[in-house]
């Protein structure tokens, strides 16, 4: 399976909603967010 461009993102937003400063944001914000992929 090929590594997408999106997959550094991902884990990034991963990583970062799950620290405090995250789940602040999240309770700020709502957070909805929303991710369209498409081919070039």
């Amino acid at each position: 399976m090929a590594e997408l461009k999106s997959d550094n993102l991902l884990e990034m937003m991963k990583f970062h909603l799950g620290t405090d400063a995250g789940k602040e944001l999240t309770k700020k914000i709502g957070l909805v967010y929303q991710l369209n992929i498409a081919p070039k």
